[in-house]
């Protein structure tokens, strides 16, 4: 969403309200003075109200594309925070009270926190040991056995 749409849509908004008061304002001096009659006030009620309509259909849409940035931002910055927790150690990623998250996961759009298990193919090397997500088989992660994941996580 552009700043500057949604800039528009409020000016063309205000526009609108703007053109729908200098016409009431005139309708009502025509008809104090008299050079509106009472067969051409249904037409310049009926521009009133096309004004006013339509001020009413920019803002309604300024107001949505707002909505929806705020949402976007704080969908930004609950990712800036998970982004901040994690923590790149032993080849995987890790939160302070969990992990092993599957490196590719996290690092590859959109950014998932998928688990590493030992569903998939577990073997160890060197005091090591094979665990992947489920996403990625075969893509799995050698971690020190140390972490002692279970065939249970």
């Amino acid at each position: 969403m552009d700043p500057l749409t949604i800039a528009g849509g409020l000016g063309a908004g205000l526009s609108s309200l703007k053109t729908a008061a200098d016409l009431l304002k005139l309708v009502r001096e025509g008809l104090k003075s008299g050079e509106i009659k009472q067969d051409e006030l249904a037409g310049r009620i009926g521009e009133i109200y096309d004004c006013i309509g339509d001020s009413k259909d920019s803002l309604l849409n300024a107001k949505e594309q707002i909505q929806n940035l705020n949402e976007e931002v704080r969908d930004l910055k609950a990712q800036l925070k998970q982004r901040a927790e994690m923590k790149h150690a032993e080849g995987v990623y890790w939160t302070r009270d969990d992990g092993p998250f599957c490196r590719l996961c996290w690092e590859l759009p959109p950014h998932l926190k998928v688990r590493l298990t030992t569903k998939g193919v577990t073997r160890t090397a060197d005091g090591f040991a094979f665990y992947e997500c489920e996403i990625h088989i075969g893509g799995g992660s050698l971690i020190p056995r140390r972490f002692g994941l279970s065939a249970a996580n």
